[in-house]
């Protein structure tokens, strides 16, 4: 199920989605843009799993940069 922008869908989403937006425009470079003082991503308590939380970050090639974190001021890093 997804948000269209007026309605929950049923479904898979498409091969293209939207971008995703919270309280900051999204755009092609950035697909997914969240404002905010706190983000949460949390463990998946209801499936069987292991009970890690892993971000993984999937480069293009071993030349391409992947790093943990970067931190900016005013988009300047």
């Amino acid at each position: 199920m997804h948000f269209d922008g007026s309605e929950l869908i049923a479904g898979a989403l498409s091969e293209n989605p939207p971008p995703l937006d919270i309280n900051k425009n999204a755009d092609a470079a950035n697909c997914l843009a969240v404002k905010s003082d706190a983000e949460l991503l949390n463990h998946d308590d209801v499936t069987l799993g292991s009970g890690d939380a892993r971000k993984i970050i999937n480069k293009a090639e071993h030349a391409n940069v992947a790093p943990p974190a970067l931190f900016q001021r005013n988009f300047v890093g």
